[in-house]
């Protein structure tokens, strides 16, 4: 059973939030999952003012997490870390896929590689804090908040990379060499971050009790 050691004990459980979006990363404060569902709502609050804004809630110990980002319309997408990317005793049973579905999480597929969500406006921010909570509490088994990392920052906005001024002789003419692909980013989503993912061929698994195809 998980149990703070001696530090931990004695952090601070006030926020971790200010009025402005600094791009951070720290380990949640609180003991208590009820202080870190209000947390998280006021985060989430915060995600909505702008624009690209994301946070991803990670366990320290491990490669499970949830994560929301702010599109372009106003849209929230949310995820949560499936199979495609957990090895070992992290992965998901077929009864914590099913759980997934049963808390309104899209099925893994070609949409996302995660277990998704795709929120348009008005968010309802509280039911979406829940969510996240409850995903980590009752499939991941998260025991604590305090096992909790939060990462929060900005998508820098999409350029086309500069043309190399390298250039090829083919017959007496000069050509530009083609700017090669940008690199993927932590999430299926396209978040910032040490995990990186994106294209692949998922395998689909099916499951008996389900009348459902889904990817786990």
């Amino acid at each position: 059973m998980f149990k703070p050691n001696r530090e931990s004990a004695l952090l601070d459980e006030s926020s971790h939030l200010s009025d402005g979006w600094d791009e951070d990363y720290y380990r949640c404060r609180f003991r208590r999952w009820d202080r870190f569902e209000t947390e998280l709502r006021d985060l989430l609050t915060l995600l909505l003012q702008e624009q690209r804004r994301f946070v991803i809630i990670s366990q320290r110990e491990g490669n499970r997490y949830v994560q929301f980002a702010v599109q372009k319309d106003g849209a929230i997408s949310a995820e949560a870390v499936s199979n495609k990317f957990l090895a070992g005793p992290e992965r998901l049973s077929q009864a914590a896929c099913r759980k997934m579905l049963k808390l309104s999480w899209g099925s893994p597929g070609k949409r996302s590689p995660n277990f998704w969500k795709r929120i348009r406006p008005p968010i309802p921010v509280v039911g979406l804090a829940s969510l996240g909570v409850r995903t980590l509490r009752e499939v991941f088994h998260v025991l604590s908040p305090l096992q909790l990392d939060i990462r929060r920052g900005v998508f820098q906005p999409k350029t086309r990379p500069k043309r190399q001024p390298k250039l090829r002789r083919t017959r007496d003419v000069y050509e530009f060499s083609r700017p090669g692909p940008v690199g993927p980013f932590r999430a299926s989503m396209a978040t910032v971050g040490p995990r990186a993912i994106s294209g692949f061929t998922p395998a689909k698994i099916s499951v008996r009790e389900e009348t459902t195809m889904f990817v786990c």
